[in-house]
Formats: C-alpha cells, sequence, structure tokens
C-alpha cells in the first residue's frame, strides 16, 4: 500500500484573483485563503506567489499580501 495518495488540481489564478477582487477583500492572509479554499497554508501560500509574481498582490509580510488593482495589471 503506498505512503500517501497525489492529487493535482488545476487552478485558474486569474479568475481566483478577481474573485478576490469581486469580494472587496484588500488585505489576504494565508489562513484565511486556506480555509476558504479547504486547503493547506503551504499550498495556500504557494498560490499567493504565484499570484504575485503575475501582478495580482504584493507580499506586504510573512503571510500577508495585499491585493492589487487587477486593472493596472493588463
Amino acid at each position: 500500500m503506498p505512503d500517501k495518495t497525489v492529487m493535482t488540481i488545476k487552478i485558474n489564478l486569474r479568475k481566483l484573483a478577481h474573485r478576490f477582487m469581486e469580494s472587496n477583500k484588500k488585505i489576504l492572509k494565508v489562513s484565511d485563503i486556506a480555509f476558504e479554499l479547504g486547503i493547506s497554508n503551504t499550498a495556500a501560500g504557494k498560490i499567493l506567489s504565484a499570484l504575485e509574481r503575475l501582478g495580482y498582490v504584493e507580499k506586504w509580510s510573512d503571510k500577508v499580501y495585499i491585493l492589487c488593482d487587477i486593472h493596472s495589471t493588463n
């Protein structure tokens, strides 16, 4: 029996960023995103890091990101 099962899930980061913008949230905490999406804090941190590379958020501290104006990233 294998030690663990692996599952790959694809997330459309652009749609997720727009969802955050529509929620009128300006501050995104890793723990809040993890809870909302039902994933680990590590996975949520990786998603927020990817959103940062795409210009949708800016890192404010170790576990907190600020949502950027999506219109300025176009």
